[in-house]
């Protein structure tokens, strides 16, 4: 064994500890060898697979708290794997997880405006790619550090100043998620640069929010591709509601163009046919009458059904509203499984019905306090429930608007959390404390001392008039909001009637339809053709 030994050590490299490791020189190919020995074999395999399985979970480990940025994390990974027989196989893994930890030492040991700029100059490089950041995004970023990295500041006031230190390459946009956009006249040439950890996490940031936009993208393409109204209705809204709205601006404004073009009345179908005494025109003549029949038939259908779904949910909001301020019209939609009429989504068929209720006397169609549909008694039935509404809740303005005066006198903004925490219940029976407290705000918003804004960090608050208040358009919000009054708009417009002046005009009508479809398709490649060169450009 002692002369093998002394054959084998220029052969094979390393012995380490008390272990010997052994590892096969390049220049050197031993013969196969066959096990006889069918136990041993099975020993070895074995033996492999644990080796491979401690590898790969140590590997695991160390690059979950690399991603993670945690010093105590990466730390106590590499203890686990310096000095062991796994060393050698991680190499790669431990030389990255290193230069992350000295990229950490250096942060710690910058001072708190040097760390308060990286993260600006983090902002600003995604700002600048994306064209936007969620403030909760970063926001989440910085509670992770410890107190003493953020040298005993707390989470909020750190990122306010971060928002100050980014004001000249971005601004923040209000909203139900707050935004950094970019400003139209930031100089991002002159962007801070983040240390290399940073730029790290934004790039992954980047192309995992890149993923989710183009999938956004496919999805409304295809809806666009197969004509489907209620698809490309709901891919819009999505859309709508996420930042991905910013990118996608010219996919929407096709995607609409197309929608519109889709949903607009056939109306050369639905006019009376005008007899011009030709034969040629006699088949056409007589196509159009089985249309007029046809349609006749499932119109008189359609109205019956619609009436009857009127009826039964104007009862049902007559008994709600004698115990209750608000009708809600959530309710018409949950109860609403499936549309009634074949030729209707369910939406359309809803829509139908509210906009019938909306000319009951007895019913006043409103929007509640959060911009939800609803119906309330009208002021003849309703007088008296509504004097005690308004008594309490202009109470409630009174002292809020003394309040918030004698706030202002002393700091900048007054936030309608201090509202939600002093009211404790709404003093209106049947009403809930949110819903009242959002009428008082609303009365609130109307005092001209005021201003309603957003401060730095997103959070509803009132201004003296004399400050310049901060943009707050609800973006998302008055989106839908729109979408919305369009949809009971059209649900308004009276159905065409039947017939048509004669088929070519019809196909003519159809051929500019497709001609508009084609257009607006054409943007789609164009917006995608124009995101893959940004990508490729950026490779």
């Amino acid at each position: 064994m002692v002369q093998f030994l002394a054959w084998l050590s220029p052969r094979w490299s390393h012995l380490q500890k008390s272990q010997l490791i052994f590892s096969l020189q390049n220049d050197i190919r031993p013969p196969t060898l066959d096990i006889a020995d069918s136990a041993a074999k099975t020993r070895t395999e074995l033996h492999i697979k644990t080796t491979e399985k401690k590898i790969n979970k140590a590997r695991t480990k160390l690059r979950g708290a690399c991603k993670k940025g945690s010093y105590n994390e990466i730390t106590k990974a590499l203890d686990s794997i310096l000095n062991t027989s796994l060393e050698a196989n991680l190499a790669n893994d431990i030389q990255a997880a290193q230069q992350i930890l000295s990229s950490i030492e250096e942060n710690e040991s910058l001072d708190l405006e040097h760390k308060i700029l990286n993260y600006a100059a983090l902002v600003a490089f995604v700002v600048n790619r994306l064209g936007f950041f969620p403030l909760p995004t970063i926001l989440k970023k910085i509670k992770r550090l410890t107190p003493q990295q953020r040298d005993g500041m707390g989470p909020e006031a750190f990122l306010d100043a971060v928002v100050d230190a980014v004001k000249p390459f971005a601004k923040v946009l209000p909203g139900l998620m707050p935004l950094f956009v970019k400003q139209q006249d930031g100089d991002f040439e002159t962007i801070p640069k983040a240390d290399a950890a940073s730029k790290e996490w934004a790039e992954e940031f980047i192309h995992e929010t890149e993923k989710k936009i183009d999938k956004k993208r496919r999805k409304l393409h295809k809806a666009c591709e197969e004509k489907s109204v209620e698809l490309i209705t709901k891919s819009l809204l999505k859309i709508k509601r996420t930042p991905s709205r910013l990118v996608l601006v010219k996919e929407v404004e096709a995607a609409q163009i197309i929608l519109k073009a889709l949903t607009q009345d056939d109306s050369i179908l639905n006019e009376p046919k005008e007899p011009n005494g030709s034969e040629s025109s006699s088949s056409l003549a007589s196509l159009n009458e089985s249309k007029v029949m046809s349609n006749k038939i499932t119109a008189i259908e359609e109205k019956n059904v619609v009436q009857a779904a009127v009826h039964k949910f104007t009862t049902i909001a007559l008994m709600c509203l004698e115990t209750n301020p608000l009708y809600p019209v959530a309710d018409i939609m949950s109860q609403t499984k499936t549309s009634s009429v074949d030729t209707l989504f369910r939406d359309e068929f809803v829509a139908r019905v509210v906009v019938h209720m909306k000319k009951d006397r007895r019913l006043k169609y409103i929007k509640d306090p959060h911009g939800r549909a609803a119906f309330m008694l009208s002021d003849k039935e309703g007088i008296e429930s509504n004097n005690a509404v308004e008594t309490a809740i202009q109470a409630q303005v009174t002292i809020f608007t003394a309040y918030a005066l004698k706030t202002l006198e002393k700091i900048q903004y007054y936030h309608v959390a201090n509202i939600h925490g002093q009211i404790k219940t709404s003093p209106v029976g049947g009403m809930k404390k949110e819903d009242f407290i959002a009428c008082v705000v609303d009365r609130m918003k109307l005092n001209k001392q005021f201003n309603y804004t957003m401060d730095p960090r997103g959070n509803p608050a009132f201004k003296l008039a004399s400050f310049k208040s901060t943009e707050s358009s609800q973006f998302a919000d008055s989106l839908l909001d729109s979408e919305e009054r369009k949809g009971c708009h059209s649900a308004e417009a009276p159905n065409a009637s039947v017939g048509s002046a004669n088929m070519a005009a019809y196909f003519q009508s159809v051929m500019q339809e497709e001609s508009i479809i084609k257009e607006a398709m054409k943007a789609f490649e164009a917006e995608a053709m124009k995101a893959l060169e940004t990508k490729l450009c950026l490779c």
